[in-house]
């Protein structure tokens, strides 16, 4: 399951966690715009500043308040802050100062803005309208290390559309800044007054304004006007204010004066090319039709919000309608995140790339397996670690298959200007498989509810529980005393616990079960070996399968099938624990067959699910050697002999092919066969060499209805033959 750092602009259709690289695996995004012509209110709170020193209480109440008013009824809900953490109340949260002591260590200005961004949150929550109607939450951003914090935004999201949920946001313009609009397709800010100075040193000092436009990282239009009581010095840089001492209210002061504003204002055509500005009864509007650009409205002298646009917009949440957006995915790797361990969305990986699409009213896709495909990869480490003497320091009693990749993501809304993150996405793995691509297997829970995926998280010993599946399609198989066989699972690791000092290890551990049978079906014994603890395996793990040593006789009777399956114990005297070993996958058979009558001529190859299995070509074998000469001819000397060349080689060419077949097999084993032709990576073990298949083909004996199978190959080296 995902993150979301903002729930309102996209649903999301999560990819599978684990997949098969070279199979689909879509994320999807959609609008959840309803079928409503309106959008959610949506309101955001921002702590500017905090202070060195504790001021006065009235310091905290004047530079840390803010109303919310509910437009239906008209109701006001003021709150505003306090030093003095006894006097903190459903409408009073608490202001730490920079450098306060808090939990034992001195605040820095970021953690102590963060915290009262925290203590407006808990106060808000206090409010019975607020709490019913608002999702209230602090905003996320990547820091440099590429670890997600919280910020010093709160924004407050209405949970519906009616008009029980609209309201408006005011703030005393110091120390808390707050907006609120709805969803639409352009900004539009109100600039009003605070108030209008009677001193026209006060109306230099605090009367001017300053709009700055930035497209990206450029600034691509700045200035500043400044205001005058004088009626004398207005001009095109300076706009005239008109004090209450000339009206009646001061209504009809602000009126007169905001006219004088836009007159100003309306005079830059470089301004108005960029945004468009009408006269309000009280007020001056300014909106900028361009997302793409960010404008910057400051004057002291002034209140500037960004106002709720009340024209009919699109339902759209991605882009409102205008067709300018697109979803970009940064694609990161390595995040060293194990399979089902607990995440928190802390380090993304290293960055791999983005992916982009534009976005146009439709639901919009990405198929991860098409970028991931080309990463995934395999280790053929177990050919030789598995073989080692138990006493090589490079033994291995499992060996990791290293067929699984792992990556994340973060989705993100952008103009070309703007890129806001909205979805982070959890711990994502490609395993390095294929299959039809209409046909996806599901690694997850089948029809018997068993799985793919081995997860810890289970209680195994509380009754029923998801087993986990051998990583291959073919369970039934037969087997020859000198063939070599493998056991692949994926871990799904869920726990890590420390050594006790001086104690055991208190982690379970997870090893292999072998059942022997008579050829009558008849249990001979139970034996168990290949023991680690959990935390030693990997995502996907290979062990070779000790069977021989139980073959032909074991008991004084004859072995006629081998079931093969994974268990788990957890024994720990330092933590009490004592339990007994219990069966936690589906078997894999092995019937055997008597060696005299069959040879040994194995083949290991990657199979579709990522895992490695072998197969016996013990039914013929063949090779095909041809050389062809390039030749030149040579002057005769005079000092010529018998053994002088006038025709000699100049290079030679050589071409080998190997031609080996089965014994008949069933149709079953056929159908399994065709994920060899099609692996990526085939080896001879009896040479542990890389192969090429060059064709496969069958051949059909009618008589006892069974297969044969002819596979024809080469090395991927060859004489070298250039002289």
């Amino acid at each position: 399951m995902g993150y979301y750092c903002n729930k309102e602009i996209a649903s999301v259709v999560e990819p599978s966690e684990i997949a098969l690289a070279n199979n689909p695996n879509f994320v999807v995004f959609s609008s959840k715009g309803n079928t409503a012509n309106c959008q959610k209110m949506k309101g955001s709170i921002e702590v500017l500043d905090t202070y060195t020193f504790v001021g006065q209480e009235w310091d905290a109440r004047d530079n840390y308040s803010f109303k919310i008013v509910e437009k239906q009824s008209g109701a006001i809900y003021s709150f505003y802050g306090t030093y003095d953490k006894k006097k903190v109340s459903d409408t009073i949260f608490y202001i730490p100062s920079k450098s306060s002591l808090e939990g034992g260590r001195l605040l820095s200005q970021r953690e102590a803005i963060k915290l009262i961004t925290q203590n407006i949150k808990e106060c808000l929550f206090k409010n019975p309208f607020l709490e019913n109607n608002f999702d209230i939450s602090v905003g996320t951003e990547l820091n440099e290390d590429g670890d997600i914090i919280e910020n010093n935004i709160l924004y407050i999201v209405a949970k519906g559309y009616d008009s029980q949920y609209q309201f408006e946001l005011i703030d005393n313009g110091v120390s808390i800044g707050v907006s609120y609009t709805t969803y639409s397709p352009y900004y539009q800010y109100a600039l009003d007054f605070y108030m209008i100075a009677t001193s026209e040193d006060i109306v230099e000092r605090m009367g001017w304004l300053n709009i700055k436009i930035t497209q990206g990282s450029d600034t691509i239009y700045e200035r500043k006007w400044n205001g005058t009581l004088d009626p004398l010095k207005a001009n095109d840089n300076t706009y005239l204010l008109i004090p209450i001492a000339a009206y009646e209210t001061f209504g009809e002061s602000y009126k007169a004066s905001m006219a004088n504003i836009v007159s100003v204002l309306k005079k830059d055509s470089a301004l108005l090319s960029h945004l468009d500005i009408t006269l309000g009864d009280y007020n001056c509007f300014i909106k900028s039709p361009n997302r793409a650009l960010k404008v910057e409205i400051t004057g002291p002298h002034f209140v500037i919000n960004e106002v709720d646009i009340s024209s009919t917009v699109s339902a759209d949440t991605i882009d409102f309608g205008t067709g300018a957006y697109r979803i970009d995915l940064d694609v990161y790797t390595d995040h060293q995140v194990f399979p089902g361990s607990t995440d928190a969305p802390s380090h993304m990986g290293n960055y791999l790339t983005t992916l982009s699409k534009s976005y146009f009213g439709k639901p919009l896709w990405f198929d991860l397996s098409t970028l991931l495909s080309k990463k995934v990869a395999y280790s053929s480490a177990f050919l030789t670690e598995l073989e080692l003497d138990e006493k090589d320091p490079h033994f291995k009693l499992w060996s990791n298959a290293d067929t699984m990749t792992d990556y994340r993501f973060i989705a993100k809304r952008t103009d070309g200007a703007i890129h806001e993150p909205f979805y982070y996405s959890s711990p994502l793995y490609a395993l390095n498989g294929y299959n039809y691509t209409l046909n996806p297997i599901n690694l997850e829970k089948d029809e018997s509810g068993d799985s793919y995926i081995l997860d810890f998280s289970q209680d195994f010993y509380a009754g029923e529980f998801t087993k986990v599946k051998p990583l291959t399609t073919n369970f039934i198989r037969t087997h020859i005393k000198g063939q070599k066989q493998y056991f692949n699972f994926i871990h799904k690791y869920h726990r890590m616990a420390t050594r006790p000092v001086g104690g055991d290890n208190p982690l379970p551990f997870i090893g292999l079960h072998y059942k022997l049978y008579t050829q009558s079906g008849t249990l001979i014994k139970t034996h168990i070996e290949r023991g680690q603890p959990e935390s030693s395996f990997s995502k996907v793990n290979t062990a070779l399968l000790q069977l021989d040593q139980f073959l032909p006789m074991y008991n004084g009777k004859t072995v006629g099938r081998i079931d093969v399956s994974l268990c788990r114990w957890n024994k720990s005297k330092s933590l009490g624990i004592d339990e007994p070993e219990i069966i936690i996958s589906t078997p894999l058979s092995f019937r055997i067959l008597p060696e005299v009558l069959n040879e040994v001529n194995d083949f290991v190859f990657l199979n579709q699910l990522g895992g490695w299995d072998t197969m016996n070509f013990g039914g013929g074998f063949s090779s095909e050697f041809k050389s062809a000469s390039t030749t030149i001819y040579k002057t005769l000397q005079p000092d010529f002999a018998i053994q002088s060349e006038i025709e000699s080689v100049a290079m030679k060419s050589v071409q080998e092919q190997k031609i080996v077949q089965t014994s008949p097999i069933t149709k079953e084993n056929v159908e399994w066969l065709r994920q060899m032709s099609a692996s990526p990576a085939v080896y001879e073990l009896s040479t542990k060499r890389y192969i090429l298949i060059d064709d496969m083909s069958l051949k059909y004996n009618s008589t006892d209805e069974l297969y044969q199978v002819e596979m024809k190959y080469h090395y991927t080296d060859t004489f070298n033959t250039k002289i």
